[in-house]
Order: C-alpha cells, then structure tokens, then sequence
C-alpha cells in the first residue's frame, strides 16, 4: 500500500468515526452540548460542513483515482 492510500483511509477512519459518535447522540442532546460550550448551532453546523467537505475532497480524489486505475488496468474498482 501506498502512503497515499494509507492516509485516505485513515482519512476515511477518523470521518466515520466522528459520523458513529454523532448518530448516537439525539438531536437535542446535540443541541444542548453546542448551547452548553457557548457556540452558535447555526454556525457551528455550517462549520462543521465546511470541514467535512474539505477533509472528503482527498478522499473523493483518491476514489477517483482508484476508479481510474482500475478501469485502465481492466479491474473493477473498489
């Protein structure tokens, strides 16, 4: 494996990590945790997009390049 790869999928580790830990949590207890910390929900959610858009952009790219790989080389992609 390359470098490359393993930080995509250590990339792609830690987001669904941060997905689990947040689908076990309800709405309102979201909710109150941002109230609590002092932070705005509206802008923490807009926040927090704009971090999980940037952080899938290198994995979106290396699931672009496997695919091309794949299909230049005959192989379906992964």
């Amino acid at each position: 494996m390359t470098d490359e790869t393993n930080q995509v999928e250590k990339l792609e580790w830690i987001v669904e990590q941060l997905a689990d830990s947040v689908l076990e949590l309800s709405d309102e207890a979201i909710l109150a945790e941002t109230k609590e910390s002092g932070a705005d929900p509206q802008e923490e959610a807009e926040r927090v997009r704009f971090l999980l858009r940037q952080i899938s952009k290198p994995v979106e790219a290396a699931n672009g390049n496997q695919r091309l790989a794949s299909q230049h080389l005959g192989r379906p992609a992964r």
